[in-house]
């Protein structure tokens, strides 16, 4: 089964976000928020991979996070003032200063944003993974591109999201520049 065709059968949003709402540029780069107006206060977004930066300036306008951009310098490129930006190669994430200070403090982060990384998915996974593994997350928004991984290692992502109790509240396939191969996924996370 083509990869495209594959992310339109399966793992199907499963949550109602009573305000969902778009942030960011139509197309490309705009990501979906689930209930952006019960984000906490304090706030902390991180933002890894392609530099859209059009969902960290609208999320600006209506909260008080505090917004940090992490990858290498590429990555980081054209970042607004108030983005705090780290540079730090993917691979040794779990050594940033940053993430082990706000890990060891109990910080939660709000919203994970992951982009496309080079290296496709399974880079977006192991980002994903690595940041879990050191903090509370409430929010997962991660681009997957669907060349890289198989249907065996995508389904066992899904299934360990599932298993952290997060549940998919949006899907959206990037038609316009891949032809479907490209979907955006945004992750809450459900507690009891």
């Amino acid at each position: 089964l083509p990869c495209h065709k594959w992310y339109q059968i399966n793992w199907e949003p499963n949550f109602f976000c009573k305000a969902e709402r778009r942030l960011g540029p139509r197309g490309e780069g705009g990501k979906w928020l689930c209930d952006p107006y019960r984000v906490g206060k304090p706030c902390v977004v991180y933002s890894f991979g392609k530099p859209f930066w059009g969902f960290e300036s609208d999320f600006k306008k209506i909260s008080d996070c505090e917004f940090h951009a992490f990858g290498s310098g590429e990555q980081l490129k054209g970042a607004p003032d108030f983005v705090q930006q780290h540079l730090v190669e993917l691979s040794m994430l779990q050594h940033d200063e940053t993430i082990k200070a706000h890990g060891e403090m109990g910080i939660t982060v709000d919203v994970l944003k992951v982009n496309d990384l080079s290296g496709g998915s399974l880079n977006q996974w192991s980002v994903v993974e690595a940041v879990l593994r050191l903090m509370k997350v409430r929010q997962v928004l991660v681009t997957l591109d669907c060349s890289r991984p198989t249907a065996h290692t995508a389904h066992s992502w899904f299934q360990e999201m599932r298993n952290r109790k997060f549940a998919i509240f949006h899907k959206e396939p990037e038609t316009f520049r891949s032809g479907g191969s490209v979907t955006d996924y945004a992750f809450v996370l459900v507690e009891s």
